[in-house]
């Protein structure tokens, strides 16, 4: 993602981390629940990736030019790779992490809860969900030249 795309991104993570903390458990009980939906949206995006492939769009994607990311088909991939290594790092991040862990800053101990997580990873799948989705509508009225 590029330039205003990648600064909701980043503003939605910023912004839910201080939410997420204030509306969610410390010990959240439903992280594999959390694993199967991001499982479904990385399985999700892998198809469509694969049908988009084996279709005739692509060329009209690459032809057409666009500002930021030189073309169409650069731009959905872009939007691709940064929501399946998101999803794909979240899911290392829930099956790694302790449901707690602690750590001192000058002589401060500092108690860090894998709830705080949830919510960012939540809003940060749906975000990039959303973008995909949005130019999937997008392009689907786009004629394909196909016979």
């Amino acid at each position: 993602m590029k330039g205003i795309d990648k600064t909701y991104f980043i503003l939605i993570l910023l912004l839910s981390i201080p939410i997420g903390y204030l509306i969610l458990p410390k010990y959240y009980g439903q992280f594999s629940d959390l694993i199967t939906f991001l499982s479904i949206l990385i399985g999700f995006q892998i198809t469509a990736i694969s049908i988009l492939f084996n279709s005739r769009i692509v060329n009209v994607l690459y032809d057409n030019k666009n500002k930021s990311y030189k073309t169409e088909l650069h731009r959905l991939k872009s939007y691709f790779k940064y929501a399946i290594n998101y999803e794909l790092i979240s899911v290392v991040l829930l099956l790694t992490f302790p449901k707690e862990f602690s750590f001192s800053i000058f002589d401060y101990q500092l108690i860090f809860y894998k709830s705080y997580f949830v919510l960012p990873i939540i809003l940060g799948s749906i975000f990039c969900f959303l973008k995909i989705s949005n130019e999937f509508f997008r392009i689907f009225i786009l004629p394909r030249n196909e016979k």
